[in-house]
């Protein structure tokens, strides 16, 4: 009988060591990916801080004439995959590739105020048809408001932040209709 016991013991003792391995493991991986996103966000944002001058500048003047549509409108690596066939393995790379890190994103100070003034300089100085001279860029643009108009809608806390944000985008998604 106290080897039983003892038996049952071991056991009991053993499956608690497995369990509080498992959970360590799982706090470790969570803690992962959140350092994961911020690396991505980290390596988008400096791509958008290098291009996003140029490109405001292009908006303002009324036409793209650079590559950088990627770095200021971003959507979602799901869609890059499935809808645009000719982006390079590096382009993808910068395309969002979690719903996490399209919030992390557009929460981003910088990035947010630049989304803002790009938005407000597009409506300002031409459309998106006219400055969008690639049906490829036009595209992506369009991919781009209804991608971050879907976050705003299943993220209503980042509304709170600026109402400018979700009406730039409601009306550039009207305007590409």
């Amino acid at each position: 009988m106290w080897d039983a016991l003892s038996l049952y013991g071991g056991i009991t003792v053993l499956v608690a060591s497995l369990f509080t391995l498992q959970m360590a493991w799982k706090r470790q991986n969570k803690a992962k990916a959140v350092v994961g996103n911020r690396d991505w966000v980290g390596k988008f944002m400096l791509k958008h801080k290098k291009w996003f001058p140029l490109a405001l500048r292009e908006v303002k003047a009324g036409t793209k004439e650079s590559d950088w549509i990627l770095w200021v409108f971003p959507i979602p690596l799901t869609l890059a995959e499935d809808e645009i066939d000719i982006l390079s393995a590096s382009r993808k790379e910068y395309c969002v590739p979690t719903a996490e890190e399209g919030i992390a994103l557009i929460l981003d100070e910088v990035f947010h105020k630049d989304l803002v003034e790009i938005m407000q300089a597009l409506q300002h100085h031409g459309n998106p048809q006219r400055v969008f001279t690639s049906s490829i860029d036009r595209t992506m643009f369009r991919m781009s408001i209804d991608y971050l108009i879907g976050i705003l809608g299943e993220n209503p806390e980042v509304l709170l932040q600026d109402q400018r944000l979700q009406d730039l985008l409601v009306f550039w998604r009207d305007q590409t209709a």
